[in-house]
């Protein structure tokens, strides 16, 4: 059963707190739309208290009862500014430990032995801890997820039929297809033959693996060499804004990657020699084990594909942000030199300033 909108994001704030995920109160608040019609719900006036780091400025309360223009519309989570927000600030550390991925979920020997990798893996060890419900380590984080992502992929065949005769209609069904057959020749053999791990399986259906599948090509992020890419908590709050990012995800990527561990281990790290010249991948093996598609912008392709972090944003989104154009320039050719000074977490850090009471944005892939 769903969780009401006030108790999921109750839930997701004392997750937070149980896994030492930071963020400054002084700087910026979660707004929760669950109704367009009626105010959002704000994370600082939910009854959990987070101590701000006593080095920052306080910023003013954003108002219960006032409607923000966020970019995903009143729908879902954004994070919003309380006071202007300069570069190389810090506002949200997450430790390594909150991540989600298929190296530290609870079926990753699995993974390992059957030799399933990259984000299919990730898929997998989202399904595989949704349906363990409240009892997986990742609950509080997880029932805040969207149940309902809407891009074409889960569209109803009457809204699919409106696309008739244009490209999209024809990346579209290419796209379900692949999905299709992996579904068919990868997941369902993996969760077969471990029948007694993967249960109930109504969590393994063919619509429960295009909605992780979406979630994952939506909001993962690459951590490191050890994780890969994987679910990091908060960081996905911040909304997506090609060519207009705020913030920045940042860490140490260069880690042990049998451990996980910065800064040198026990285990002998292999020579780029050996990686390099490991065997070749089995036809439809990458297709099967690592697929990666991107559905952004009304278009579909399975080409990885980045904006570049230094576009200056166009006129018309400097008059929404209401930020000087020169200033805008200047901070968009920066780069960000802060380093976390937590090995084992990272940081999401300011990249270009934001004005108080603007949505914080961030970008993917």
């Amino acid at each position: 059963m769903a969780e009401s909108p006030r108790k999921k994001l109750t839930l997701l704030l004392q997750w937070f707190r149980t896994q030492e995920v930071w963020w400054d109160t002084n700087a910026v608040d979660i707004v929760y739309y669950h109704d367009p019609d009626q105010p959002p719900l704000l994370a600082s006036t939910s009854g959990e208290d987070f101590a701000p780091t006593q080095a920052s400025p306080a910023g003013g309360a954003l108002p219960a009862d006032h409607h923000y223009d966020l970019v995903s519309g009143r729908n879902g989570m954004a994070v919003v500014a309380l006071r202007d927000l300069a570069v190389d600030e810090v506002v949200v550390r997450i430790p390594k430990s909150a991540v989600l991925s298929s190296k530290n979920c609870a079926v990753a020997n699995v993974l390992e032995d059957e030799e399933v990798e990259g984000r299919f893996a990730l898929t997998v060890a989202i399904m595989f801890e949704m349906a363990q419900g409240t009892a997986s380590p990742w609950y509080g984080y997880l029932q805040s997820l969207p149940a309902y992502v809407p891009t074409p992929l889960v569209w109803h065949p009457t809204e699919i039929a409106w696309l008739k005769g244009t490209d999209l209609a024809t990346d579209l069904v290419q796209v379900r297809q692949d999905l299709e057959e992996v579904y068919n020749t990868a997941l369902l053999p993996l969760v077969q033959k471990h029948s007694d791990i993967f249960q109930p399986n109504e969590f393994y259906s063919l619509e429960r693996f295009m909605w992780a599948t979406i979630l994952v090509n939506s909001r993962a992020f690459q951590v490191d060499n050890y994780h890969g890419d994987a679910m990091v908590p908060f960081a996905d709050i911040f909304n997506h804004l090609t060519g207009g990012e705020h913030v920045h995800l940042e860490g140490n990527g260069e880690v042990c990657d049998v451990c996980g561990e910065y800064g040198g281990c026990n285990h002998t790290m292999e020579d780029d020699s050996d990686s390099s010249s490991g065997e070749s991948m089995d036809e439809g093996e990458e297709e099967t084990m690592d697929y990666h598609w991107h559905i952004s912008g009304g278009t579909i392709s399975n080409d990885s594909s980045s904006s570049d972090p230094n576009e200056v944003p166009s006129l018309a989104m400097m008059e929404a942000e209401d930020v000087d154009a020169e200033e805008m320039e200047e901070s968009a050719s920066e780069t960000a030199s802060f380093e976390s000074v937590d090995e084992d977490a990272m940081d999401m850090c300011i990249v270009k300033p934001v004005r108080a009471h603007r949505e914080v944005f961030n970008i993917y892939g």
